[in-house]
């Protein structure tokens, strides 16, 4: 890209998310490896679309080429992963040494002083290690629903509704905090995966829509006033935001005033973009993004902007 090669480079970003897109297990540490590079990926792709000497025709390969990789496509990758998690966590709550040790390098989360403290609760506490066992079944059942309604939702091309109630949470999270379990940090790792793969949607529907939008932008020399216009010429449906199923808030002039982000290329951090500078807007959503908003009414939103480069901007 540097050198000008943006055919050679659209190539390489494609090559790189189908490869990524592969099938692996989304809950491991490669998984979630994989998935930040997904991020840097589509974020990289969008600023490739501003580049001097873009042309809309190589856009348009590049919003084709991606849509081709769906990212719902790894949804029965985590109900695939979620299976042998949950019976590789139930042996070691029954004790099985060899998964014990499985589990210290699958998931890093057990130290050999650990491993001897849940092996002596998980034998002479019985009742520890049936409730620990019931955990785990709740817990594998609720990720399923979660990813069920993921699926639904995206099936239905409704709004992706993920979130449970206040108490409801409070209950779960009281029962882990009081059960002794090796996988007490993890469990509802499933059900944030879930959430975590419908933020990804978000994000590569919005990378469809900056692309067309920079396309449209080089075949008028402006952009559309709204997301509309894009259709036919360059969506026959244009991408909607998947947790509200309505249109992404599009700002064609930007915002009066500077406005607070999180950029997706570095995840925990807060970027600031300058007034009018045009951008798309999505929701982020989940109980834990509801639940800081209610902890911490003042702290920068949880929402996520896409600004729409321009070349200037790299």
């Amino acid at each position: 890209q540097r050198a000008g090669d943006l055919d050679g480079a659209l190539d390489r970003y494609i090559a790189a998310l189908r490869f990524m897109r592969g099938p692996r297990d989304l809950t491991s540490a490669t998984g979630q490896f994989l998935w930040g590079y997904e991020r840097i990926t589509l974020h990289h792709l969008r600023y490739w679309a501003s580049e001097p000497q873009q042309t809309p025709e190589r856009i348009r390969r590049a919003v084709h080429d991606l849509e081709q990789i769906p990212i719902q496509d790894a949804i029965p990758d985590l109900e695939r992963s979620l299976q042998p998690n949950y019976l590789l966590a139930r042996r070691c709550i029954a004790g099985d040494e060899a998964a014990l040790r499985q589990g210290q390098d699958a998931w890093g989360l057990l130290a050999d002083a650990d491993s001897a403290y849940y092996r002596w609760c998980f034998r002479f506490l019985p009742w520890e290690r049936q409730r620990a066992l019931r955990l785990e079944a709740a817990s594998a059942a609720r990720a399923l629903t979660t990813i069920h309604q993921l699926r639904r939702a995206l099936a239905q091309h409704a709004p992706v509704q993920l979130r449970s109630g206040r108490d409801e949470e409070k209950e779960w999270m009281h029962w882990f905090a009081t059960t002794i379990s090796p996988a007490r940090l993890w469990p509802d790792n499933w059900s944030r995966e879930a959430v975590c793969l419908g933020e990804f949607i978000s994000i590569q529907r919005a990378t469809l829509i900056v692309l067309a939008l920079q396309g449209w932008r080089l075949e008028h020399g402006t952009l559309p006033r709204t997301l509309d216009e894009l259709s036919p010429a360059w969506f026959a449906h244009i991408p909607v935001d998947p947790w509200t199923g309505t249109p992404f808030e599009y700002y064609p002039d930007g915002l009066r005033e500077q406005t607070a982000w999180r950029d997706d290329m570095w995840y925990w951090g807060t970027f600031t973009l300058p007034p009018q500078r045009p951008l798309l807007k999505a929701q982020k959503t989940g109980p834990y993004y509801a639940e800081s908003q209610r902890t911490s009414p003042d702290s920068v939103p949880h929402r996520r902007i896409f600004p729409i480069p321009i070349s200037e901007d790299k």
